[in-house]
């Protein structure tokens, strides 16, 4: 049966992290593809927004919807999202969360720290690099916990990686490890791709640097993020990803001045 209650509560966690970052993000998007073009900034900066807003929106509307339908069926769960609509103590359910999430988040931010900075970054050239840490930073620490760790979690890992891990259990009748470690990845190679058009769109080259960076950093966050939500439950993916944002901040703002020079 479909819990209308758990997916309510799921699409509410993820509307503050929309309306903090997407139209934020929307307007500094068709602030850079203004300046980017040697145009004044359009007149229709709002309809894009609203745009961007209606279509996040849609998206954990219906990402939720999928997972509140199929992550049971795929033996994934949202443990503490469902002790907050039974009224059933939290703790038990939070408690075995919280060191996988700490150690999962702390080691996510730090492979994913030593990849960028001594891999990625030195060779990315350096129109993409200044415009996409610029922005990343502009984002803000909130945006990026409620925003990453919250709305793309459930877009990917309770909606998509869901929804991968039930198509493959009807196609064989049974949950697998290595179902559930083919939808990690898959989902994580969507997550990756998913990143792409917005670094084009802000003036990003489109070079096998940036392709491979996107798809590897991100598919490595999302087979720890993935693992944390197939082992412990939605929340835990939640936790880790937040604190990886956590972690990674301070290293951003160093290499950003050492950089810009101040």
């Amino acid at each position: 049966m479909f819990d209308f209650t758990l997916y309510a509560l799921l699409v509410f966690a993820s509307i503050p992290g929309i309306l903090i970052t997407v139209p934020n993000q929307a307007r500094r998007l068709a602030e850079v593809i203004a300046q980017r073009n040697s145009e004044p900034r359009s007149t229709s900066t709002n309809h894009f927004v609203i745009a961007n807003l209606t279509q996040s929106v849609l998206f954990v509307l219906v990402t939720a919807a999928v997972g509140t339908a199929l992550a049971h069926r795929a033996g994934l769960e949202a443990p503490v999202f469902v002790s907050l609509t039974s009224n059933s103590p939290l703790w038990p359910a939070l408690h075995p969360q919280l060191v996988p999430a700490m150690l999962g988040g702390t080691l996510g931010a730090l492979v994913h720290i030593l990849l960028y900075y001594a891999v990625f970054r030195p060779r990315l050239d350096e129109q993409t690099r200044s415009i996409s840490e610029r922005l990343l930073l502009q984002m803000g620490i909130v945006a990026r916990v409620l925003f990453g760790g919250i709305f793309e979690e459930i877009l990917f890992r309770w909606g998509i990686m869901s929804l991968l891990a039930w198509l493959g259990f009807k196609l064989i009748g049974v949950v697998t490890p290595l179902i559930i470690w083919s939808a990690i990845l898959l989902s994580g190679l969507l997550f990756g791709l998913s990143h792409i058009p917005g670094a084009l769109a802000i003036g990003a080259k489109k070079t096998p640097v940036l392709w491979t960076s996107a798809l590897v950093m991100n598919l490595w966050g999302s087979i720890v993020f993935g693992w944390l939500f197939w082992q412990y439950g939605l929340f835990s993916a939640m936790m880790g990803h937040a604190l990886f944002h956590l972690i990674w901040l301070p290293f951003q703002r160093y290499y950003s001045k050492k950089t810009s020079g101040f």
